[in-house]
């Protein structure tokens, strides 16, 4: 890749549907995972958090759409209100919506995603993978036909865009 270019890098979805060996990934979660690291955890194959996690879909709150992230935040109506409103949710909402695999006492998130990592490693490894792209592959094409619906309102271009943006840029101006 050329210095500064962007040139044969990819973004998260590639990353977890476009790969060679299709091993599992384990989040562990602890204390705040918000917008783009909230992104990157909800593309992983299973999410271990401990019970003081904090999550935020931030990308609302300045503007941007965020119907894409929907297919992965658990239970629709669960989605629909975190993807749109902004709030921050526990790692117990985030139970009960299906968001988390595990939830776990503080402190103890990294060894349930070792003992995790254990059991799925006493599987043959070629059935492991196949569940594993077959998964990531149904969760790109949900992504995929809500993307395909944003984009078509061309929203990047729009008037109500550009308020969301000088908003922002009035928010962030230093007194």
């Amino acid at each position: 890749m050329d210095e500064g270019s962007t040139r044969g890098r990819t973004n998260e979805a590639d990353a977890f549907t476009q790969c060679a060996n299709w091993k599992p990934v384990i989040a562990a979660v602890h204390g705040y995972c918000l917008g783009h690291a909230l992104g990157t955890a909800l593309y992983c194959d299973y999410l271990v958090a401990a019970r003081d996690a904090r999550f935020q879909v931030t990308e609302i709150t300045i503007g941007l759409p965020m119907a894409a992230v929907v297919p992965r935040l658990g239970g629709r109506a669960f989605a629909w209100e975190v993807a749109t409103t902004g709030r921050v949710f526990s790692a117990d909402e985030a139970w009960h919506a299906g968001v988390v695999t595990r939830l776990v006492d503080t402190g103890h998130h990294v060894e349930e995603a070792e003992e995790l990592a254990r059991l799925i490693l006493q599987n043959p490894p070629s059935a492991v993978r196949q569940s594993v792209r077959v998964r990531r592959l149904v969760m790109a094409e949900e992504a995929a036909r809500y993307l395909s619906h944003s984009e078509r309102f061309d929203w990047a271009t729009d008037s109500d865009a550009r308020d969301a943006v000088s908003q922002l840029a009035r928010r962030m101006r230093p007194s």
